[in-house]
């Protein structure tokens, strides 16, 4: 959620203080405390949350912004305690069960992960940031081909996803799929500004494509549209994951 969206709730909010809708203030409260934790300066971030926490009834809504300040501090173990501290509608919403999926993921604890971030996607099921989770547990349990078929759901539905393009190409690269790896990996690369990389990937997409059109073609596409583009040095960046 990202705070042009916060900004847009809170100007409807003032232009319908009394909505002729049903609104749902616990969901909009939940946002706003997200983007806090999230974009905050931590140090301030926390203080906001600590003095969110003394306010009547919004004991719970502080905890789950401290427990995402948590993630965000890389602090997986303590955001996990603090997950686990709410109660009532929290228990089983979408987002709190990505996000304890993601703790879980980054601890190392793949078969835990999955069955959080299934939950997840069975309560929300456009959820990409949950979905391409679940690939990356996949592929870091090694579960190769669940991997690829998770990450080319991700793809199919957002193909702008560098670092589901990055993670399927890294998929199919360990099952020697190399040629379609590269495509996945050039497409990546090319979204991340790095021309170097992405059209050493591109160009073995290409030549390794041969005997399937359809994906050669769209590696000659994004190749000749990399070559098209002026070099911009200053976003060159390699890969996240």
């Amino acid at each position: 959620t990202s705070p042009e969206r916060l900004e847009r709730l809170e100007a409807l909010v003032k232009r319908h203080p009394h909505p002729p809708f049903p609104y749902d203030n616990h969901r909009f409260l939940r946002i706003r405390t997200r983007l806090i934790a999230l974009y905050d300066a931590p140090d301030t971030a926390r203080q906001r949350l600590q003095a969110l926490g003394k306010e009547k009834g919004r004991a719970q809504l502080a905890l789950y912004g401290l427990a995402l300040l948590a993630m965000r501090e890389g602090r997986f173990d303590q955001a996990l305690e603090r997950f686990a501290r709410l109660t009532g509608r929290w228990a089983e919403d979408a987002t709190v069960l990505r996000d304890r999926g993601i703790c879980r993921l980054r601890l190392g604890q793949y078969a835990r992960a999955r069955s959080l971030l299934q939950r997840a996607l069975a309560l929300a099921p456009k959820d990409e940031e949950a979905l391409l989770a679940l690939g990356q547990s996949y592929l870091q349990d090694d579960k190769l081909p669940q991997a690829v078929e998770t990450l080319r759901r991700l793809v199919a539905r957002d193909p702008d996803n560098d670092q589901a393009q990055y993670d399927l190409g890294v998929a199919l690269g360990r099952l020697g799929r190399t040629a379609e790896a590269s495509l996945h990996l050039g497409l990546a690369f090319k979204a991340r500004g790095n021309r170097r990389a992405a059209r050493y990937h591109l160009q073995r997409a290409v030549a390794g494509l041969a005997g399937r059109p359809e994906l050669q073609a769209r590696a000659r596409k994004a190749l000749e549209a990399l070559e098209a583009k002026p070099p911009d040095r200053s976003s060159e960046r390699g890969p996240r994951g």
